[in-house]
């Protein structure tokens, strides 16, 4: 695996550990690696327009910054997370 990603390690279709970067031994027969990637993405939102409190628009250009990261259960959609905030 490369660095920043992390691998889901599944036993019989069931989530058995994370492992990092590196050489990792997986048991074809039994078990299937997913590898997931966790760095820092950046997604432009555009310009949002902000009222602050003296009633004056402020037009603000407003990037995204967000981290992926692994959870216990096996990630259904992570190829296509970023899909759906564009």
């Amino acid at each position: 695996m490369v660095t920043g990603s992390v691998g889901l390690v599944s036993r019989f279709g069931q989530f058995y550990k994370a492992v990092d970067p590196g050489l990792v031994q997986v048991n074809v027969c039994t078990e299937s690696l997913r590898v997931v990637d966790v760095k820092i993405q950046i997604i432009s939102i555009g310009r949002q327009t902000v009222i602050t409190r003296d009633n004056v628009n402020v037009e603000m250009y407003v990037p995204l910054f967000c981290q992926p990261f692994p959870s216990p259960t096996p990630p259904l959609f992570t190829h296509s997370i970023f899909l759906g905030l564009d």
